[in-house]
């Protein structure tokens, strides 16, 4: 499901990322910015550090940072989809309506990638036809004879 940036917009604009993040995590105010342990990695000095005025999160200890659906979707093993549709529940914000137009695109995609394997294998059968020396490192380098290896992929970039 595609979600249109303005309802991101919107709910990021309802949303508190100190609200999200201390559901989790204990965080202590000093200077501009909240901080506290690292969820995402084993700390004794605080590096995690939640900007309430630019609505972000990072740790300076792991590298780690995002937005409120980025934490969500790193505390819980979210989708971005996932993690949006439990904040815009906890925003009280009901998720739009889908469309129908990413499934034209889903179409679109697997075609294209569809297309672009069968162009592999062709250029693949092309390359190796005749040429017994590129069969011979195809067999070592696959595992497998080049047929075999045409077939489901291996090798082809």
């Amino acid at each position: 499901m595609a979600i249109p940036d303005s309802f991101l917009d919107d709910l990021n604009s309802r949303l508190n990322i100190v609200d999200v993040v201390s559901a989790y995590v204990p965080l202590t105010k000093r200077g501009g910015n909240y901080w506290g342990l690292c969820p995402f990695h084993h700390e004794k000095t605080p590096s995690f550090s939640v900007n309430e005025s630019r609505q972000i999160f990072h740790c300076f200890g792991c590298g780690k940072g995002g937005g409120p659906a980025r934490f969500l979707m790193e505390m819980e093993s979210l989708s971005f989809p996932d993690a949006v549709r439990k904040l815009a529940d906890q925003a009280g914000l009901p998720m739009p309506e889908d469309t129908g137009g990413d499934g034209r695109w889903r179409e679109r995609r697997r075609r294209v990638l569809e297309l672009n394997r069968e162009a592999a294998r062709q250029t693949m059968g092309f390359v190796l036809k005749g040429n017994e020396d590129l069969e011979a490192a195809g067999d070592v380098l696959c595992g497998h004879d080049h047929e075999h290896c045409g077939a489901c992929g291996h090798g082809q970039a």
